[in-house]
């Protein structure tokens, strides 16, 4: 939607409601039924500036101290329309705002909202403001409104020739698990995703081998999606059902039990042996040519991709990136691994084929020792990547140091204060299909540090003081039947 009337209340809606929230089961949100079965999108947002979730809201943005410029600007803005905030814009805000895709033709621009505000000549005022003001119509009760009337005119059209959104299964589906009291929940048709690839398909190679890959992994029925803030922090949700897609299934992770505290950001995923053959086996099928350049690199390195690295990937597995001194910041990838004998097989041959590829390039490869861990290290430039196999894993860092820190006794992520809260906060379950986890207290002033020795006036007091609340953040994967979803929390303090 191109008005700014319209992105201000959108920005604003999102931005302080949602806080208080009690979690409730999801329902369909009332106004659905208006929107027209044939559309490929939709999203209801909360706009009530005198609920309880707006004003608990205003107690979350409070905790920036850039909130005041925020609304400064924007008053300064509606301003220059003859508008001011609290005369003119909070009294036109309606309980909710509908947006409503009636194609996803035209480079995804034929939008249409509707609402029913509580005073309509406010409402009307604020989305004709403005360079882009917006037409509008009322239709059965709503004020209909878009950048165009063609557009109003084809959203009404699909409405009386078809059935209601909410006659839809898969809408009606993927709403019913979302929050009922999120700020904001969506939900895009995968039928209308497909047509999409497929008209681009039909013009362009790289598409349809886009196409003919992406159904190997099921054909999507549905996404939807949610936010929703509480008095600490941001929860969202994703969620996509696909048929036919590839089984990967929730596991208990263990890792953050071995790998060191302190992390600045932590991947854990499960098995991806099954996932990685399909893919493996979709590309082999759509690029002949690829199957035979892996069977050269594989007779290259002695070893079967399929049948002796993927395996490795059956199990557990995790990626942590800790803080360091250099421009590169220490990494730790780690695996449990079902054979141990394999697994150090797979590291020797690919120091092998490392140290006769290096002979010309410059790559050094040793034998070396960690906490008791044989392992081989790889050097180049002054850099190295050092992998050993123990206990019944196998690990690859880039620092000596993190390394002997995972493999000896002292404090792990599990216990670490920030991860513990992070994870309590989003409600990650014991099994999941994997989640990510940023320490963003330590890890935004690592960053802004390197950012500031290359760019020193690139990270103004106020981009500091402004992400200084900004806490952690926790996103896990859940499976359950043909419905994946990633929920997570960013914790703001």
């Amino acid at each position: 939607m191109r008005a700014i009337r319209i992105g201000l209340i959108v920005a604003l809606a999102l931005a302080v409601s949602g806080c208080g929230a009690k979690k409730e089961s999801g329902s369909v949100p009332t106004g659905a039924e208006f929107a027209p079965a044939s559309a490929p999108a939709y999203i209801a947002l909360e706009t009530d500036p005198n609920g309880v979730q707006w004003k608990a809201g205003e107690r979350l943005l409070n905790k920036f101290p850039g909130r005041e410029k925020l609304f400064a600007s924007a008053r300064m803005d509606l301003a220059k329309d003859g508008l001011e905030w609290s005369r003119d814009v909070v009294p036109a805000l309606p309980p909710e705002v509908h947006i409503v895709w009636v194609d996803f033709r035209n480079d995804g621009s034929d939008i249409v909202g509707y609402a029913k505000p509580k005073d309509e000549a406010k409402f009307a005022k604020l989305i004709e403001s403005g360079d882009d003001p917006l037409v509008h119509q009322k239709v059965e009760g709503w004020t209909v409104f878009s950048d165009t009337k063609a557009k109003i005119d084809r959203f009404l059209s699909a409405r009386s020739n078809g059935d209601p959104l909410t006659d839809n299964h898969a809408f009606n589906d993927a709403m019913g698990k979302l929050p009922a009291d999120a700020a904001a929940r969506g939900w895009v048709s995968g039928e209308s995703i497909q047509a999409a690839i497929d008209r681009a398909a039909a013009g362009s190679p790289d598409a349809q081998s886009f196409k003919s890959f992406s159904k190997e992994f099921g054909t999507l029925e549905s996404a939807s999606f949610s936010a929703q803030a509480e008095d600490d922090g941001i929860k969202v949700e994703a969620a996509y059902v696909a048929k036919g897609q590839q089984q990967t299934g929730n596991f208990s992770d263990e890792l953050d039990q071995t790998l060191p505290s302190g992390a600045l950001a932590y991947v854990s995923f499960g098995n991806l042996e099954d996932f990685l053959n399909g893919v493996l086996e979709g590309v082999d099928k759509n690029l002949p040519e690829f199957k035979t350049q892996r069977a050269q690199i594989e007779t290259a390195l002695g070893f079967s991709v399929k049948d002796d690295l993927f395996p490795l990937f059956s199990k557990e597995g995790a990626l942590a990136v800790y803080s360091s001194d250099e421009l590169v910041p220490n990494i730790l990838f780690t695996l449990r691994v079902p054979d141990e004998a394999k697994a150090r097989r797979i590291v020797d041959r690919l120091a092998a084929f490392a140290e006769l590829s290096g002979k010309d390039s410059g790559l050094t490869v040793r034998d070396v020792t960690v906490n008791g861990a044989k392992g081989k290290q790889i050097g180049y430039e002054g850099q190295s990547i050092i992998a050993v196999v123990s206990d019944g894993k196998i690990f690859v860092s880039n620092s000596k140091d993190t390394l002997d820190k995972a493999l000896g006794g002292g404090s792990k992520l599990a216990d670490d204060e920030v991860y513990k809260k992070a994870r309590e906060a989003s409600g990650a379950p014991g099994d999941s299909l994997g989640f990510v986890y940023l320490n963003l207290r330590a890890g935004l002033p690592y960053i802004f540090d390197f950012v500031k020795k290359s760019d020193p006036g690139a990270i103004t007091p106020d981009v500091t003081a402004n992400t200084k609340p900004l806490e952690s953040a926790f996103l896990y994967g859940k499976r359950d039947g043909d419905r994946i979803s990633v929920s997570g929390f960013l914790t703001i303090q």
